[in-house]
C-alpha cells in the first residue's frame, strides 16, 4: 500500500523519527472480521488491534522500495491531472 497525499508528511515525519509503520487498507482490515455492528473509535481501535495481533507474521514495514513510491506518486500525480 502507498502513502496518498494526505498522510505523506505524517509518513515521512514519521520514518525520520524511526518508527515503524505499518500500513493496511481500511477495507481489508473490515472484511478481516465479518459481519460487525457498531462504529466508534473505541470499537476501531479494538478491531484494528485485533487485526494486527492475528497477521503479525504479515507486517510489512512501510515504506515500500523507493521505485515503488515513484511510481505510487507518479500514479497519483496523473490521477490528479486527468
Amino acid at each position: 500500500m502507498s502513502a496518498g497525499i494526505y498522510n505523506a508528511h505524517l509518513l515521512s515525519s514519521l520514518h525520520k523519527l524511526h518508527y515503524p509503520i505499518w500500513l493496511k487498507n481500511s477495507l481489508q482490515i473490515k472484511r478481516s472480521g465479518g459481519l460487525q455492528r457498531g462504529k466508534d473509535d473505541a470499537i476501531d481501535a479494538v478491531r484494528i488491534a485485533h487485526y494486527a495481533f492475528r497477521f503479525k507474521d504479515k507486517i510489512r514495514i512501510w515504506p515500500p522500495p523507493q521505485i515503488i513510491q515513484q511510481l505510487a506518486a507518479l500514479s497519483a500525480l496523473r490521477d490528479r491531472l486527468f
